[in-house]
């Protein structure tokens, strides 16, 4: 996934986030052939929402080859 695409995924998560309580732990992987995780599963406290942030930011293309 890329483009256009790629950015709507981006947009909802962080829209979706917003709804996310604290209470609740979240994690972010991506996959393709392989999995990759991108954040380990924590509860959202303020530092795990940064995380968060920072790894749909950091979302790229991934073929699943080693290539990121």
């Amino acid at each position: 996934m890329e483009g256009v695409p790629l950015r709507n995924l981006k947009r909802a998560l962080m829209a979706g986030s917003q709804f996310i309580d604290p209470e609740n732990s979240i994690g972010l992987v991506v996959f393709n052939q392989e999995v990759k995780p991108l954040l380990p599963v924590g509860k959202f406290t303020l530092n795990q929402r940064a995380l968060f942030t920072a790894a749909v930011q950091d979302m790229q293309r991934w073929r699943g080859d080693g290539d990121v």
